[in-house]
């Protein structure tokens, strides 16, 4: 398995929360670690919500961290995502991508990097990760069996 599309995504995503960091520094510094901090634990909250019950998480997980990651969380039962799943993913998205919008909006430049390297990401997950995954319950491929949410 080829991991060059998950280490340009993880590029694209470390460099847009990066980005973010960046943009909160040049306004507080206590905002930024906040930042940080929110990142962090929205990071955890989605791979335990979405990852942690992926089939492939712990031997053919094409994102390299995340699935081996979800060793280190509760145990989850591997089957049909919930809407509870679906929302712990939406929250830890929503708090990575709204936070830092009000002073990244004060700078333009930082707003449209953070952006522009937030959807390659999301595309590079979509087009290229996603696809070599085996999860037949993963709603975020349409036309696998299975998908439908509980």
């Amino acid at each position: 398995m080829k991991r060059t599309p998950s280490l340009i995504m993880a590029i694209l995503l470390i460099g847009g929360i990066i980005t973010g960091i960046v943009g909160l520094l040049s306004f507080s510094i206590k905002l930024a670690i906040l930042y940080a901090l929110l990142t962090i634990v929205s990071l955890v909250l989605i791979i335990f919500s979405y990852c942690g019950k992926c089939t492939c998480r712990l031997e053919g997980c094409s994102c390299i961290f995340p699935g081996k990651f979800t060793r280190y969380l509760p145990a989850r039962k591997q089957m049909k995502y919930s809407r509870l799943d679906i929302i712990g993913v939406m929250l830890g998205f929503s708090v990575i991508t709204l936070f830092p919008q009000y002073w990244l909006f004060q700078n333009k430049t930082m707003l449209v990097l953070f952006w522009i390297l937030l959807f390659l990401a999301h595309l590079q997950i979509r087009l290229f990760v996603c696809r070599s995954c085996e999860n037949l319950n993963c709603p975020v491929l349409p036309g696998k069996q299975q998908n439908i949410i509980r």
